[in-house]
């Protein structure tokens, strides 16, 4: 029931073309503050020839519950919105080779992906994990979430960014 959130933050962000959020930078814990429950939903701008998709979210959660389900690659496609296969082809450490695939545009197209999916040294309180495609049908994918704790740990600000290029 917590990380119901999550999904509807994905769904909104993978499809999502609002405009760009404001620019100054706030600490997860403003961040927190100023949204409340809500979902926010902005593009951030990308060199690559698409922009990223950006959904924030504050979820009833300590952090180390949302890594459990960040971190849970072959569940991806139960909670992560047009994924309709994710299994781990390997995994060591802190990351894995893990194969999505999605299905979009009212179910008529099926994207799919081979990632390196990996979490990073954390900065500051905020623990990174990054996705990286490294074969598939499209010109560029890559995932990244941010998730750091708020409210003195009982709940945990969530920034995941996701950018599809597809090749149609």
């Amino acid at each position: 029931a917590t990380m119901r959130i999550i999904p509807i933050a994905l769904a909104l962000c993978f499809v999502s073309n609002l405009a760009s959020a404001q620019q100054q930078p706030e600490t997860p814990q403003e961040t927190a503050d100023r949204i409340g429950q809500r979902i926010i939903m902005s593009r951030v701008e990308s060199s690559e020839s698409v922009d990223w998709g950006q959904a924030i979210a504050v979820v009833d959660a300590p952090v180390d519950e949302v890594m459990e389900t960040v971190t849970d690659y072959a569940n991806y496609s139960e909670f992560m919105p047009f994924f309709n296969q994710s299994r781990v082809m390997s995994q060591n450490g802190r990351g894995a080779v893990v194969y999505m695939q999605a299905r979009v545009i009212r179910n008529t197209t099926t994207l799919w992906a081979q990632m390196r999916i990996a979490a990073q040294r954390p900065r500051g309180d905020t623990r990174i994990v990054v996705g990286r495609m490294l074969r598939g049908n499209m010109d560029h994918f890559a995932a990244r979430w941010e998730v750091t704790p708020v409210d003195d740990g009982r709940k945990t600000f969530i920034r995941f960014r996701i950018l599809v290029d597809p090749d149609l």
